[in-house]
């Protein structure tokens, strides 16, 4: 009995240490990962879609990657004053986020890079309307 325990237990503790080195791993390879090359450029104008106006300061990310896969990426930058973004894309598998405050935010699925001129945003109806 002993022995089935002890057993046991030494499989728990390899389990246990073979997670922490894949994690370990996983942390040191985004840490030290040499600067990849972007596959494509998404470059666009964020604009209110009543108005036409282009939107400052609208957050844009792009999100490179499978899903909750080691291999995603996130970069995320703000529009200039006229509403404009440029964005690296690290893996052809990829979707872009937009917010800004006042709007609904939109999310679009993967686009093609090249085709993406134009990202328009919807105000958000007060609460209560």
């Amino acid at each position: 009995m002993k022995r089935f325990l002890v057993f046991v237990l030494c499989a728990i503790a390899g389990a246990v240490g073979l997670a922490c080195v894949v994690v370990v791993l996983h942390i040191t390879r985004n840490v030290l990962a040499p600067n990849r090359h972007p596959w494509a450029t998404v470059q666009g104008t964020v604009v209110d879609l009543e108005g036409r106006v282009p939107l400052a300061g609208a957050s844009v990310a792009c999100i490179s990657g499978a899903p909750l896969s080691f291999s995603a990426h996130r970069d995320e930058v703000t529009t200039d004053a006229l509403g404009r973004f440029t964005l690296p894309v690290l893996q052809r598998r990829f979707h872009i986020e937009v917010r800004k405050d006042g709007y609904v935010p939109v999310k679009v699925s993967n686009p093609d890079p090249r085709q993406i001129r134009e990202i328009g945003l919807t105000r958000a109806r007060p609460a209560g309307l």
